[in-house]
């Protein structure tokens, strides 16, 4: 259980702090041109989907009573729930 609450999280923050980052740079893209700004929105719906599609992998995995370890945060919460 304490496990899927540190993913959880850092999942959050990464997340949090990448849809920050992404939304102030985002208006920049204006002044490149319509077409970078075109392909930066489609890649944000792509990154976006690819979270839910994440968090509803760990969420299934939670219900399931398995641990589903995200690649990059996944050893580091299981190590910090068990400290």
């Amino acid at each position: 259980m304490r496990f899927h609450a540190w993913q959880s999280l850092v999942f959050f923050a990464f997340v949090t702090i990448f849809g920050y980052l992404f939304a102030f740079v985002l208006p920049f893209a204006v002044f490149a041109g319509a077409h970078l700004l075109f392909a930066l929105r489609w890649l944000t719906l792509a990154i976006w989907f690819a979270v839910f599609l994440a968090w509803l992998w760990c969420v299934l995995g939670a219900l399931n009573g398995r641990r589903s370890k995200l690649p990059v945060i996944g050893d580091w919460a299981d190590e910090q729930a068990y400290r």
